[in-house]
């Protein structure tokens, strides 16, 4: 399975703990990797076909 990048932005912490759960249901982050769109540049999201 390619990897995915799940983008998120949370400032509650409800759709980081949404993400976390996605990213747990796809067999975790050696599949899923989560990023916080604060802290990511344009080109990180070209490292994802998903």
């Amino acid at each position: 399975m390619s990897k995915i990048g799940l983008f998120v932005g949370s400032t509650t912490g409800k759709t980081e703990e949404a993400a976390e759960m996605i990213q747990k249901e796809f067999g975790g982050d050696e599949i899923v990797t989560i990023h916080d769109m604060n802290e990511v540049d344009p080109e990180s999201l070209l490292k994802y076909k998903i």
